[in-house]
């Protein structure tokens, strides 16, 4: 009887709200399982740990994963199943993406058989799985598939569809709509499974379950007919597909394989453990007969003392005859026992030396048919990738062909962007030029203007330093304008260089100081951070991890009505790029991309490597819509106009360890932007290049 303290835990896994899963090990023999904890305290508890518990041992096959045995504790049951040391199905997509594309067609149809067996199994049983989902699907050392997980079968209905833990975007359109679900909704989630497999992407992916959820209940993918569950084939159906049915028959010719060789392994092991028997039993005939020579003894020994006690009345002399013949008798018949003892013990070494040979001749049989066995196999294998390789080489030099021509095209439209991103930063540098000329003359007219009146020369002279201040940061912007337009020169000599392009020109601060006229409304900062993003975020912080990868977050809520302020502060740039801006709400950023990357350059405006607390406000109640920016609380000179409707802030960064921080998200009863002697506006989705 097994007993919890037989097991030792190595970890715990993740689970769902209703058990808790561990890797444990059985400490006799140092097996790895898996162990699942279900409450059982409560009869309601007891009830549907016991019911999960006759469906695993009802529906026990190849197909599912095996239920080892039981343990109970004061409090829970714990399910002892089998360990799938590849781990679930999310592993296997992930992996299967890094394959060629004639690998992916022969495995993509094999794991289709395979689940579609699996969920035919419990189909046969008139049993629904209910939560088909890669988590689910678990995969052995040989990449065969067990099913897991596989709940209770119920009537669907309001209140059960709040309770289901874990994703539901794997789930039919008529869980979600309908709150029912047949065996049909199965077939759904399997075909959702296989689509994400061969894409690598699920086919209604969005940037929350949630907008999944609407996704599927909507329909809303590219080039899939209205969901129809009675339009869904069965798995028997799919079953008798051709290709379906060829990959099915290599499976079980492979299983057959496998079993061969256990059945092998297993009459070796039968004979190896009759030898043995046969072994004991003649230890245990040498003992029986070891047994009745000492009862002979020992009635002889009896009936010598009878005879002793007989013959007490002879004389001495004839006592000591007597008892030197009974010594000589017994000497002869010790000889004769010891004799008899050494011939039997070589009968015994004769008959362990034959057995040992015959089992020693056993072995090598077995292990010849064995290696037979396994060269076939490989000769077979052998046979069949040669096949595929000859029927794939004619498609993997026109896909090679065709790769070839996309990346002749694509290096001549980066040679193009690059050309223009140049001519850009060419016309950004003779601007700054200019703004630093035009200053130089305003500086100078000041000083005209402050000779002109005494009175007036403390203000002038306060307007002087400002000037001062502005001509050094344009010498400095220009500096860095010069640096950057002579990385991008560098840049264009590499063919496969990756060209940056930035989506508006780095405004310049002007001198208006944000004046807040009244209590600001706090608004919740809430990160959204997408799967595979080179960080994490903490609250109203998002951390950079130590390599270079493009992290771009955006904020929720979406902004649509009133005056919003939005300020981030960025740390540990060491220079390179970081930006704060405003996107349409539609756009979705995906991991290691820039804001304006994937066809977003219209949707997003940004304000790009310049101070470390920059703060941006829109005001979405005026018209037209205004964007504008400050940095370090001072209002810049470029503004944006016709902003869309409705609106993401985002935060950009991309050097190691670098990270931002949300300081301030509020909504203002007035604008802070008050625009001032030499601000030019820009119109949203407009060519910038062109304004002079």
């Amino acid at each position: 009887m097994p007993r919890y303290e037989d097991y030792r835990i190595i970890r715990k896994l993740p689970g769902g709200a209703q058990s808790r899963t561990y890797l444990v090990e059985l400490k006799s023999t140092r097996q790895q399982f898996i162990m699942k904890k279900i409450d059982y305290l409560e009869d309601v508890d007891r009830a549907k740990a016991d019911l999960e518990v006759e469906l695993l041992r009802q529906l026990d096959s190849d197909f599912t994963v095996h239920l080892v045995c039981i343990v109970e504790t004061d409090v829970d049951l714990c399910m002892i199943l089998e360990y799938c040391v590849r781990g679930d199905f999310r592993n296997l997509i992930e992996e299967f993406q890094q394959l060629p594309q004639s690998e992916k067609l022969i495995r993509g149809w094999e794991y289709t058989a395979q689940i579609t067996r699996a969920l035919n199994h419990l189909h046969s049983h008139n049993v629904m799985h209910c939560d088909l989902k890669p988590a689910n699907i678990l995969v052995n050392q040989d990449g065969s598939i067990r099913l897991g997980d596989f709940g209770l079968s119920r009537e669907m209905n309001e209140d059960y569809y709040k309770t289901i833990a874990g994703t539901k975007v794997y789930m039919a359109t008529e869980v979600h709509l309908l709150k029912r679900m047949n065996f049909h909704s199965d077939i759904f989630s399997l075909g959702v499974i296989i689509f994400q497999l061969l894409t690598g992407h699920h086919p209604f992916e969005s940037d929350s379950e949630e907008a999944m959820i609407d996704n599927i209940k909507k329909n809303k993918m590219v080039q899939v007919p209205d969901w129809d569950e009675n339009h869904r084939p069965t798995t028997k159906m799919i079953l008798c597909h051709d290709t379906v049915l060829m990959y099915l028959r290599l499976s079980e010719d492979q299983q057959q394989s496998i079993k061969e060789k256990i059945n092998a392994l297993n009459e070796r092991d039968v004979i190896i453990e009759e030898r043995n028997r046969l072994q004991r039993d003649n230890e245990i005939a040498l003992t029986e007969r070891d047994g009745e020579r000492q009862e002979k003894e020992r009635a002889q020994v009896e009936r010598d003392q009878e005879k002793r006690r007989a013959d007490l009345a002879v004389s001495e002399q004839d006592r000591i005859q007597v008892e030197l013949n009974r010594a000589n008798i017994e000497k002869d018949r010790l000889q004769i026992e010891l004799n008899r003892a050494n011939i039997e013990k070589d009968g015994f070494q004769v008959e362990l030396n034959r057995a040992n040979t015959e089992k020693d001749q056993e072995k090598k049989r077995a292990e010849k048919a064995i290696k037979q066995k396994e060269k076939a196999i490989a000769e077979k294998d052998k046979e069949k990738r040669n096949a595929d390789l000859a029927i794939s080489e004619k498609d993997r030099i026109q896909v090679e062909l065709n790769r070839a021509n996309t990346e002749k095209e694509r290096l001549q439209v980066e040679l193009n962007r690059a050309n223009v991103e140049k001519d850009r930063l060419q016309v950004e540098l003779d601007r700054e030029r200019q703004e630093k000329e035009r200053a130089q003359s305003e500086k100078d007219r000041e000083k005209q203007r402050a000779n002109s009146a005494e009175e007036l020369t403390a203000m002038f002279q306060q307007q002087i330093e400002t000037t001062h201040s502005e001509v050094t940061r344009l010498t400095n912007e220009n500096q860095q304008l010069k640096a950057d337009l002579s990385r991008k020169e560098t840049v264009l000599s590499t063919p496969k260089a990756q060209l940056k392009q930035t989506p508006v020109p780095s405004p310049k601060p002007k001198q208006s100081l944000i004046q807040i006229t009244s209590s600001p409304q706090p608004i919740t900062v809430n990160l959204q951070v997408p799967t595979g993003m080179s960080g994490h975020k903490e609250q109203n912080i998002f951390k950079h991890d130590n390599t270079w990868a493009k992290c771009t977050i955006t904020s929720d809520p979406i902004i649509s009505d009133g005056i919003v302020y939005y300020e981030t502060v960025f740390e540990n740039h060491g220079g390179f790029n970081f930006a704060l801006g405003i996107a349409d709400s539609t756009v979705v950023f995906q991991p290691n991309k820039r804001p304006y990357d994937d066809g977003n350059k219209e949707k997003t405006v940004g304000y790009y490597s310049n101070g470390q607390r920059i703060g941006a406000e829109v005001d979405m109640s005026s018209s037209p819509r205004k964007l504008t920016f400050f940095v370090n609380d001072y209002e810049q000179q470029y503004y944006v106009i016709n902003i869309p409707q409705a609106i993401r802030f985002w935060s950009f960064i991309f050097a190691p360890n670098s990270s931002f921080r949300v300081t301030r998200f509020e909504r203002r009863s007035s604008s802070s932007a008050h625009g001032g002697l030499g601000s030019l506006g820009f119109e949203w989705g407009k060519d910038w290049s062109k304004i002079e």
